[in-house]
């Protein structure tokens, strides 16, 4: 008897342990519940109002860029649900291909320490366990909690993305930036004219105190010197026009032309409220077609009307009245060399060549981290630089627009708030 209680007492002990084992092992392969709770998608969009856009894990517009193609919601203006409308209308009327934050600093007084691009890929932001930066947070509250838990928008997506200490940086061990990002992007729809923005509150947070704390085998550097945000946006007035006007043509509408809206001639000393935004041009390279595209007839386009002695089904018309598009600065703080807040370095755009639709600001710059952190400090190194809104190229480009903000230095435990917003309006 004793021999075979001690038998089943030994092999349920066993069993025990070999389930415990299961469990925890299952345990660790599931996301956290707060994971799962606070991430409803990599792609979320705001819908509040008449301006429909889409915010990926890092950065503004559609999940994926691809040749200025439309791959979903960017600035859609009127935005509105696709499916719903029975015949080819040649897409929605979106104004953005990808937009967001490229950003950069020193590790030193003399050389760079690291360049993050969080406009146009973004390929470094993402939720997967062994990513450059990890997003803890990407969610979408409507009707502002209630007015319960904080101001903000009738709509508002929070998006959390920091460094990974268990990025598996094995070449580069001290060429990561110890940040956490915090993205607050707010919708209206109280009135018309709050209906056509989205306004962008961005809180970098410098972490290496946390860093070296939770892993001190990983070295960081602490101070974050002359550090510089520049935001970079693919403006386009845009996409659906343009495939009416030239369907033969690749993605992406080359005939907008920017303007900069500031109470000072030299904009790039202005403070605060400077808005860059671009409007639909006659584009230059059509061989002499005058398309009027800021206020232009499209005479297959509109509804279909049956005549009734004929039968016969012609399109009423349409006129095409893109509206205009563009970012603003609202606030930011004094930066090192002016000791002013809400201050622009620098405003610039690149001219992507026509033939390589891929091109960004950082072309031909990327390959070494000193010649990428130039193009912040000064935009105008950027690629096909454009420094002047009277430069020929505008209206025959496609462009990415660049305003440079900073530099700050950014100390250990501290951060820097910039708001900024995304703007179509007729």
């Amino acid at each position: 008897m004793t021999k075979t209680l001690r038998y089943l007492y030994t092999n349920n002990m066993k069993n025990k342990i070999i389930i415990a084992q299961l469990v925890l092992i299952v345990l660790l392969c599931l996301p956290t519940v707060t994971d799962a709770q606070l991430i409803d998608a990599p792609v979320i969009t705001l819908t509040r109002g008449k301006l429909w856009h889409s915010l990926y894990f890092g950065k503004s517009g559609p999940g994926s860029f691809n040749n200025w193609g439309k791959t979903g919601i960017g600035l859609d203006w009127p935005g509105f649900d696709e499916t719903k409308i029975k015949e080819d209308i040649d897409g929605s009327p979106s104004y953005l291909s990808a937009g967001g934050l490229i950003i950069g600093c020193k590790k030193d007084q003399d050389s760079a320490l690291a360049v993050e691009e969080w406009s146009q890929y973004a390929g470094s932001v993402s939720n997967e366990f062994t990513s450059k930066y990890i997003v803890k947070e990407h969610k979408k509250y409507s009707d502002n909690f209630g007015m319960l838990k904080r101001a903000g928008g009738e709509e508002t997506i929070e998006t959390v993305w920091e460094y990974n200490p268990n990025f598996p940086n094995t070449y580069e061990p001290q060429r990561q930036l110890p940040l956490r990002v915090t993205r607050r992007a707010h919708q209206w729809s109280g009135s018309m004219r709050e209906e056509n923005y989205i306004i962008y509150e961005y809180v970098i947070k410098n972490i290496s105190p946390e860093l070296q704390a939770y892993k001190d085998s990983r070295k960081v550097v602490d101070t974050l010197y002359d550090f510089y945000a520049m935001f970079s946006y693919g403006i386009h007035t845009n996409s659906r026009s343009w495939s009416v006007f030239f369907p033969t043509l690749t993605p992406g509408a080359r005939n907008t032309v920017f303007t900069v809206d500031t109470l000072k001639k030299d904009y790039n000393t202005n403070l605060a409220r400077t808005m860059v935004y671009g409007r639909a041009g006659d584009y230059k390279d059509e061989n002499g077609v005058v398309t009027a595209m800021g206020f232009g007839y499209a005479p297959t386009r509109g509804q279909k009307i049956k005549d009734a002695k004929t039968g016969q089904i012609t399109p009423s018309g349409e006129w095409l009245s893109p509206g205009f598009a563009g970012i603003r600065l609202l606030a930011s703080p004094p930066d090192k060399i002016r000791r002013l807040p809400n201050k622009i370095n620098k405003i610039a755009w690149s001219a992507v060549d026509n033939n390589a639709d891929l091109g960004g600001p950082l072309t031909g710059r990327s390959g070494l981290v000193d010649r990428a952190y130039s193009v912040l400090v000064n935009p105008g190194l950027a690629y096909n630089a454009i420094l002047s809104t009277t430069d020929p190229l505008m209206g025959s480009r496609r462009m990415w627009t660049m305003m440079s903000l900073g530099p700050w230095d950014i100390l250990p435990g501290d951060s820097i708030v910039i708001v900024i917003a995304e703007i179509v309006r007729p």
